[in-house]
Protein backbone atom coordinates (compact mmCIF):
# COMPACT_ATOMS: atom_id res chain seq x y z
CA UNK A 1 0.00 0.00 0.00
CA UNK A 2 2.84 2.37 0.84
CA UNK A 3 4.61 1.58 -2.43
CA UNK A 4 1.44 2.32 -4.39
CA UNK A 5 0.40 5.43 -2.45
CA UNK A 6 3.83 7.09 -2.30
CA UNK A 7 5.81 5.11 -4.84
CA UNK A 8 5.53 7.51 -7.76
CA UNK A 9 8.17 10.09 -8.57
CA UNK A 10 6.94 13.65 -9.14
CA UNK A 11 8.68 13.81 -12.52
CA UNK A 12 7.40 10.40 -13.69
CA UNK A 13 6.13 10.55 -17.25
CA UNK A 14 5.98 6.88 -18.29
CA UNK A 15 2.56 5.86 -19.61
CA UNK A 16 2.46 2.85 -17.27
CA UNK A 17 2.35 5.27 -14.34
CA UNK A 18 -0.83 6.98 -15.57
CA UNK A 19 -3.95 6.22 -13.61
CA UNK A 20 -6.79 5.66 -16.05
CA UNK A 21 -10.27 4.80 -14.89
CA UNK A 22 -11.65 4.74 -11.39
CA UNK A 23 -9.17 4.06 -8.58
CA UNK A 24 -11.83 2.26 -6.52
CA UNK A 25 -12.47 -0.19 -9.38
CA UNK A 26 -8.73 -0.84 -9.66
CA UNK A 27 -8.42 -1.48 -5.93
CA UNK A 28 -11.48 -3.75 -5.96
CA UNK A 29 -10.10 -5.75 -8.90
CA UNK A 30 -6.72 -6.04 -7.16
CA UNK A 31 -8.38 -7.36 -4.00
CA UNK A 32 -10.47 -9.78 -6.05
CA UNK A 33 -7.34 -11.02 -7.84
CA UNK A 34 -5.58 -11.56 -4.49
CA UNK A 35 -8.57 -13.47 -3.15
CA UNK A 36 -8.74 -15.65 -6.26
CA UNK A 37 -4.99 -16.34 -6.05
CA UNK A 38 -5.32 -17.41 -2.40
CA UNK A 39 -8.33 -19.64 -3.10
CA UNK A 40 -6.58 -21.18 -6.11
CA UNK A 41 -3.50 -21.94 -4.01
CA UNK A 42 -5.65 -23.69 -1.39
CA UNK A 43 -7.50 -25.62 -4.10
CA UNK A 44 -4.39 -26.79 -5.95
CA UNK A 45 -2.40 -27.88 -2.88
CA UNK A 46 -4.22 -31.23 -2.42
CA UNK A 47 -3.76 -32.03 -6.12
CA UNK A 48 -0.04 -31.25 -6.05
CA UNK A 49 0.54 -33.55 -3.06
CA UNK A 50 -0.65 -36.50 -5.18
CA UNK A 51 2.51 -36.25 -7.27
CA UNK A 52 1.10 -34.45 -10.32
CA UNK A 53 3.86 -33.10 -12.54
CA UNK A 54 4.25 -29.33 -12.00
CA UNK A 55 4.93 -28.68 -15.69
CA UNK A 56 1.75 -30.55 -16.71
CA UNK A 57 -0.31 -28.74 -14.07
CA UNK A 58 1.07 -25.41 -15.22
CA UNK A 59 0.25 -26.27 -18.85
CA UNK A 60 -3.33 -27.15 -17.90
CA UNK A 61 -3.66 -23.91 -15.91
CA UNK A 62 -2.29 -21.76 -18.74
CA UNK A 63 -4.41 -23.54 -21.36
CA UNK A 64 -7.57 -23.03 -19.30
CA UNK A 65 -6.80 -19.32 -18.97
CA UNK A 66 -6.17 -19.07 -22.71
CA UNK A 67 -9.45 -20.82 -23.52
CA UNK A 68 -11.38 -18.59 -21.10
CA UNK A 69 -9.95 -15.48 -22.77
CA UNK A 70 -10.66 -16.89 -26.22
CA UNK A 71 -14.30 -17.50 -25.27
CA UNK A 72 -14.60 -13.91 -24.02
CA UNK A 73 -13.01 -12.67 -27.24
CA UNK A 74 -15.36 -14.74 -29.43
CA UNK A 75 -18.33 -13.57 -27.35
CA UNK A 76 -17.43 -10.02 -28.35
CA UNK A 77 -16.46 -8.67 -24.92
CA UNK A 78 -14.91 -5.27 -25.51
CA UNK A 79 -12.33 -5.68 -22.72
CA UNK A 80 -10.83 -8.76 -24.36
CA UNK A 81 -9.84 -6.90 -27.51
CA UNK A 82 -6.58 -5.09 -28.28
CA UNK A 83 -6.56 -1.37 -27.51
CA UNK A 84 -3.68 -0.69 -29.88
CA UNK A 85 -2.29 -2.54 -32.90
CA UNK A 86 -0.05 -5.49 -32.05
CA UNK A 87 3.60 -4.82 -32.89
CA UNK A 88 6.50 -7.27 -32.97
CA UNK A 89 8.02 -5.61 -29.89
CA UNK A 90 4.80 -5.85 -27.88
CA UNK A 91 4.35 -9.47 -28.96
CA UNK A 92 7.95 -10.31 -27.97
CA UNK A 93 7.60 -8.58 -24.59
CA UNK A 94 4.29 -10.34 -23.93
CA UNK A 95 5.78 -13.68 -24.91
CA UNK A 96 8.81 -13.17 -22.68
CA UNK A 97 6.59 -12.13 -19.78
CA UNK A 98 4.39 -15.17 -20.28
CA UNK A 99 7.38 -17.49 -20.47
CA UNK A 100 8.99 -16.17 -17.30
CA UNK A 101 5.97 -15.36 -15.15
CA UNK A 102 3.26 -17.76 -16.23
CA UNK A 103 5.31 -20.72 -17.41
CA UNK A 104 8.46 -20.70 -15.29
CA UNK A 105 7.15 -18.84 -12.24
CA UNK A 106 3.91 -20.76 -11.85
CA UNK A 107 5.65 -24.06 -12.55
CA UNK A 108 8.07 -23.33 -9.71
CA UNK A 109 5.20 -22.35 -7.41
CA UNK A 110 3.35 -25.56 -8.25
CA UNK A 111 6.50 -27.58 -7.63
CA UNK A 112 6.90 -25.85 -4.26
CA UNK A 113 3.28 -26.67 -3.40
CA UNK A 114 4.01 -30.35 -3.93
CA UNK A 115 6.16 -30.54 -0.80
CA UNK A 116 5.84 -27.15 0.90
CA UNK A 117 3.18 -25.60 3.07
CA UNK A 118 0.59 -23.62 1.10
CA UNK A 119 0.83 -20.61 3.43
CA UNK A 120 4.62 -20.35 3.07
CA UNK A 121 4.49 -20.81 -0.70
CA UNK A 122 1.84 -18.08 -0.88
CA UNK A 123 3.89 -15.70 1.24
CA UNK A 124 7.09 -16.27 -0.69
CA UNK A 125 5.43 -15.97 -4.08
CA UNK A 126 3.61 -12.78 -3.11
CA UNK A 127 6.86 -11.07 -2.10
CA UNK A 128 8.52 -11.68 -5.48
CA UNK A 129 7.20 -8.47 -7.16
CA UNK A 130 8.88 -6.44 -4.43
CA UNK A 131 12.23 -7.91 -5.39
CA UNK A 132 11.87 -6.49 -8.91
CA UNK A 133 12.67 -2.89 -7.88
CA UNK A 134 16.42 -3.19 -8.53
CA UNK A 135 15.65 -4.81 -11.90
CA UNK A 136 13.33 -1.95 -12.84
CA UNK A 137 16.03 0.53 -11.85
CA UNK A 138 18.55 -1.30 -14.04
CA UNK A 139 16.28 -1.56 -17.10
CA UNK A 140 14.66 1.90 -17.07
CA UNK A 141 17.71 3.69 -15.67
CA UNK A 142 15.46 5.61 -13.27
CA UNK A 143 15.68 5.19 -9.53
CA UNK A 144 12.29 4.18 -8.09
CA UNK A 145 10.70 6.69 -5.71
CA UNK A 146 11.46 6.58 -2.00
CA UNK A 147 7.92 5.37 -1.25
CA UNK A 148 8.47 2.31 -3.42
CA UNK A 149 11.63 1.46 -1.47
CA UNK A 150 9.93 2.04 1.89
CA UNK A 151 6.93 -0.09 0.91
CA UNK A 152 9.21 -2.84 -0.39
CA UNK A 153 11.30 -2.80 2.78
CA UNK A 154 8.13 -3.03 4.87
CA UNK A 155 6.94 -6.01 2.82
CA UNK A 156 10.27 -7.82 3.21
CA UNK A 157 10.39 -7.09 6.96
CA UNK A 158 6.79 -8.24 7.35
CA UNK A 159 7.57 -11.46 5.54
CA UNK A 160 10.62 -11.99 7.75
CA UNK A 161 8.48 -11.45 10.85
CA UNK A 162 5.85 -13.92 9.66
CA UNK A 163 8.47 -16.53 8.83
CA UNK A 164 10.30 -16.01 12.13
Amino acid sequence: MVAIAWGRRADESHQWEDTRGTLAVGVALGLLAALCQAVATLMIKPLMTTGVDAVAASAVRTSAAFLAHLILLWAGLRHSRLLQPLTAKVLANTGASAAVAMALGMTLILAALRTGQANLVGIMSSISPVLLLPLLWMIYRRRPALGAWVGSAMAVMGTALILA
